[in-house]
């Protein structure tokens, strides 16, 4: 029984690093190129302001067309976590049946419960 037990627990350690590295790498690849534009914009701001003034473009196309991509990786980088937590973790996606499970039922989209989620009294 004891051997069974630190099985478990360093599969769910295992599981928990894994999950823990998965969101780390996503959070970078994810967020880095916003921060590289933010940089490139930092050091030319100048210029830009110069262009503004003068009626022309402040930041070039190629700049503009990575602003919408690093916009778009954000939107998909905190999207991620609930995914990346789905399928490194049972525990994770027994809670989150339940929160959806829960949320059906008070928007009506559904009389009953299901596994036994929620029942008081006896009554299903």
């Amino acid at each position: 029984m004891l051997i069974d037990e630190v099985y478990f627990t360093s599969q769910n350690k295992f599981a928990n690093v894994y999950s823990l590295k998965q969101n780390i790498l996503s959070f970078l690849v994810t967020n880095l190129p916003r921060v590289l534009l933010d940089i490139n914009e930092a050091a030319y701001i100048r210029k830009a302001q110069l262009c503004g003034d003068a009626g022309k473009n402040q930041f070039p196309l190629w700049s503009m067309l990575c602003l919408s991509v690093a916009h778009f990786l954000l939107v998909l980088g905190s999207s991620m976590n609930v995914v990346i937590y789905s399928l490194t973790s049972s525990q994770f996606r027994a809670e989150l049946l339940k929160v959806f499970d829960s949320l059906a039922y008070r928007l009506g989209c559904r009389k009953r419960r299901r596994h036994g989620l929620g029942i008081r009294n006896g009554q299903k």
